[in-house]
């Protein structure tokens, strides 16, 4: 960018897109998963190996719904005004496009596998963290708020001996289901962290992983960042350093949710219409 440069259009133009994109990834989780499809097939492995059903195709398209709803709120607060100029509520914005990068990123890092051993790894790891997460914060929960004023030990004890006892389940659902489909269940004690996806898919050093990082200090409301992001003026046509690099940020989500959207009608098509390996 230089001094001359357009920033309000560009920002318009990438905002722009969530609309279009959200649609397309709304189709694709209301569409579901071909009968035949990669990602139906991998579900059907992982429903032999256990009574319960792990839905890993409902998985994916929770996130894609996610996705669609975090795009669908951004354009409309960045578009909804009925004098045009855009609203930029960046204290709000800022979470919102953090989920939109962090689902993207999950639904690609879950999909590009090509084998589908791999894609199940993947799933098991990801959904084990996201229930053991559930049930073990709420046991934290249950345990703090015992004798806390207002709350009834008694309650407070039953919830925390519940949440116990669904850690203990939780367990050994997922270790009965790794050996029914040959994964090794001490690979899914590996804790997966937010970022593990966008690192993988990304690197590092990436402008969407940077992009990520940034967005989740910025989602932590502080009132000097906000301050010095709309003081702070590059050379660019007096621009606010907010609005640049809410650019940088718009346009590595648009990347992002256009690769999960690849993947998904790759995985989730059937056979004769997906030639992508």
């Amino acid at each position: 960018m230089e001094a001359g440069f357009d920033v309000e259009g560009a920002l318009s133009r990438a905002c722009d897109q969530w609309e279009g994109l959200g649609g397309r990834v709304k189709d694709c989780a209301d569409a579901g998963a071909d009968p035949a499809s990669q990602l139906r097939l991998d579900n059907q492995a992982a429903d032999r190996a256990t009574s319960s059903t792990l839905a890993v195709t409902h998985y994916v398209r929770e996130r894609a719904w996610n996705i669609a709803r975090m795009l669908d709120h951004l354009h409309d607060m960045v578009f909804g005004t009925a004098s045009g100029d855009l609203r930029l509520d960046y204290s709000v914005m800022y979470p919102l496009m953090r989920a939109a990068l962090e689902d993207s990123a999950a639904i690609t890092w879950l999909l590009q596998p090509a084998e589908q051993q791999e894609r199940l790894r993947r799933a098991l790891r990801i959904l084990r963290t996201d229930a053991l997460f559930l049930v073990q914060n709420h046991a934290r929960l249950a345990a703090a708020a015992s004798g806390s004023p207002g709350i009834a030990a008694e309650e407070a004890e039953r919830v925390e001996a519940h949440m116990a006892e669904e850690v203990e389940r939780t367990n050994i659902h997922f270790a009965a289901l790794a050996t029914g489909i040959g994964i090794d269940p001490d690979e899914l004690l590996r804790r997966l962290n937010t970022a593990d996806p966008l690192r993988s898919v990304y690197g590092e050093q990436s402008v969407t992983f940077v992009s990520w990082k940034l967005l989740s200090d910025l989602s932590h409301f502080s009132m000097t960042m906000l301050r010095h992001l709309s003081s702070s003026r590059p050379e660019l046509d007096g621009a606010q350093l907010a609005s640049v690099s809410l650019i940088f940020f718009a346009t590595e989500i648009n990347r992002a949710v256009a690769d999960a959207i690849v993947l998904m009608e790759i995985r989730m098509s059937a056979p004769a219409a997906n030639t992508a390996s």
